[in-house]
């Protein structure tokens, strides 16, 4: 009787079995997927950001006050990456001492 009912459920506890491994590989794979987005969401987002305090500087001027030169890279950023500050989540918060940080390296 044991073996009747084995031979019945073994199909079963199989494809159980291969699901369970294909599934495995799936959320591998999404997760492999999803650090790669990520860093080439980062790099993205780095790149307007410098590319942005460039321009501000080169359009207002190194005089300009820190606000002008911040709010000119975040306008850059804003319209040159939006996709990359999505998917990141970064805050206004985070993204300004980003900004910050990219012009006073530039000014420095």
């Amino acid at each position: 009787m044991f073996e009747a009912i084995m031979q019945a459920i073994a199909p079963q506890i199989v494809d159980l079995g291969i699901m369970t491994i294909v599934g495995l590989i799936g959320l591998g794979y999404r997760k492999v997927i999803g650090a790669e987005m990520d860093a080439k969401a980062r790099d993205t987002l780095h790149s307007a950001l410098s590319t942005g305090a460039t321009l501000a500087i080169s359009r207002l001027g190194p005089a300009a006050t820190t606000a002008a030169l911040t709010q000119a890279t975040l306008d850059y950023v804003a319209q040159s990456s939006p996709q990359a500050v999505a998917r990141l989540g970064a805050s206004a918060t985070v993204l300004q001492g980003l900004a910050e940080s990219k012009l006073a390296r530039l000014l420095n």
